[in-house]
């Protein structure tokens, strides 16, 4: 497998991905100046350090501070970036679902806020943790998923691929059975854990066992500082931006689905001939199923 990390233009156009992705994970003050960020990204680049701090109303020290912790060696590194960042020619504003908006509207606004989903997750997920990832389900002797509410689904459709390409593969959506399943893993095996949040109890404590019964863990979820990663040898994080509307997180399905998607894909690349023996003789099972 080439372990190369390439410097692909996406990857140098992840800052205001990043920001959104962490916002809520940002002590008082650095939120302030990320949500500045956010809000303003074409007058910051005309911005000084100060003029920023005190726009944001917050010191100087700390615009700085953010900046480093984003990879950039100061203020003026960064906004060279996000100069070319908010120079794309791809960009979509998604906007929330309001009153007067009718059925057009809606499809609209919930396409451009999905494809705005995908394009952010491109850009924020490590690089180097998706190499990581390939590596250990392609050594891995088993997998099983974990997931609940809209992430069981998730859990079920990956172990299904995975299954297809030649990889012992299971799904637990019930939260007990988690627990139970996660003490039988051992060495060899991958666990991975799915969660918007990274907060769900069940997932995380999933992890937390399976990897200290030997497997490795994996997470997907949408924050970077949430507990799911603290139990997770490998972390693949999304930027899925959420409209205020949805009850439930479905930007970030669409992500979550894509990053497995992209694993798949991946692992089946490593060994063609291998993987579409199986695929075939999948193809063949289900073609019996079908008139």
């Amino acid at each position: 497998m080439d372990g190369k990390v390439r410097d692909k233009p996406f990857q140098r156009r992840a800052t205001l991905a990043r920001l959104r992705r962490d916002l809520d994970n940002y002590h008082a003050a650095e939120r302030k100046v990320a949500q500045f960020f956010l809000d303003n990204p074409s007058t910051v680049v005309t911005l000084s350090v100060t003029q920023v701090a005190d726009q944001a109303h917050v010191s100087e020290a700390t615009v700085i501070r953010l900046c480093k912790s984003l990879g950039f060696t100061g203020f003026a590194q960064f906004k060279i970036h996000l100069a070319s960042e908010i120079a794309k020619p791809f960009s979509f504003v998604p906007a929330d679902i309001s009153a007067q908006d009718g059925p057009i509207e809606i499809m609209e606004k919930v396409f451009r806020a999905e494809m705005q989903s995908l394009y952010e997750t491109l850009a924020a997920v490590d690089p180097h943790e998706f190499l990581a990832a390939v590596d250990a389900v392609a050594k891995a002797r088993a997998l099983c998923f974990f997931g609940l509410g809209t992430s069981g689904p998730i859990a079920l459709d990956a172990a299904y691929r995975f299954e297809q390409l030649g990889i012992p593969s299971a799904a637990v959506i019930d939260a007990i059975q988690m627990s139970v399943s996660a003490l039988n893993l051992e060495k060899g095996v991958v666990a991975i854990g799915i969660s918007n949040s990274g907060a769900t109890r069940a997932t995380y404590e999933a992890l937390e066992l399976a990897r200290a019964a030997g497997a490795r863990t994996i997470c997907i979820t949408s924050y970077q500082r949430s507990p799911i990663v603290s139990v997770s040898d490998i972390s693949l994080v999304a930027a899925a931006q959420e409209m205020h509307y949805r009850f439930e997180a479905m930007a970030s399905r669409l992500a979550h689905i894509s990053i497995l998607d992209a694993l798949s894909v991946a692992i089946a690349h490593l060994n063609p001939k291998l993987r579409e023996a199986h695929l075939r003789r999948s193809a063949e099972v289900i073609a019996r199923h079908r008139f």
